[in-house]
């Protein structure tokens, strides 16, 4: 079961999580979440976050914990390639005669994206910062890198996402400028299968929306 959250309500848990911060911590938001910053969505389900030091993002885990988050383990799913360092879904408390509604589900990275694209320079120097609250420092993963994060995971939502973050004509020279230096980065196995999934990304995409792109 899942339900769809507007950047008000994102901002107002990420509120109550600031308050349950013991030390400095700076995310990017990558995902969803960065799409709505963006005015591409209005609503998403999850938010995507990148931390990029160790002692941070555990500092981030201990604050989603106070702040009445649970860590989900879970096994056979799309997550076993996009390989998060953590799912935590927000527990929200709903009286015994009410359907139970989900809060939002936070996906935390370390350094990295789906098993081996790492969170690059280019990539930091594109994020725009979305301001301080307390602790948290954030950044806004540019459309650009967005893109090419879901040209990678094969998810059926992340083709829509796709196709509204084309619309707004990202820069298609940086896409593939990171791309390119992303798959120089990792082994010959490993590029081999995403280069098998950015094609079926592709090929997916002008099936459904008649987008023509060369990628690579």
């Amino acid at each position: 079961m899942s339900h769809q959250h507007n950047l008000e309500y994102i901002n107002s848990v990420f509120e109550r999580i600031v308050g349950n911060l013991g030390r400095d911590v700076t995310v990017y938001h990558i995902g969803g979440n960065a799409m709505c910053w963006h005015g591409l969505k209005n609503t998403t389900k999850d938010a995507d976050l990148v931390i990029l030091d160790w002692k941070e993002i555990k500092a981030f885990k201990r604050a989603l914990i106070a702040s009445g988050f649970i860590e989900e383990i879970i096994v056979g799913s799309e997550y076993k390639w996009i390989q998060p360092y953590g799912i935590f879904d927000e527990v929200k408390g709903t009286p015994l005669s009410e359907p139970f509604k989900p809060g939002i589900r936070v996906d935390l990275f370390l350094k990295q994206i789906c098993g081996g694209f790492k969170f690059s320079e280019g990539m930091k120097k594109r994020a725009k910062e979305g301001g301080v609250r307390g602790k948290l420092t954030e950044y806004y993963c540019s459309p650009e890198d967005i893109f090419l994060f879901k040209l990678i995971t094969e998810r059926e939502r992340d083709l829509v996402d796709m196709f509204r973050i084309y619309g707004s004509k990202p820069d298609f020279d940086v896409v593939i400028a990171e791309l390119t230096f992303q798959l120089a980065a990792v082994d010959k196995s490993v590029r081999e299968s995403f280069v098998e999934s950015i094609k079926r990304s592709l090929d997916s995409l002008g099936g459904r929306y008649g987008v023509s792109l060369e990628l690579l």
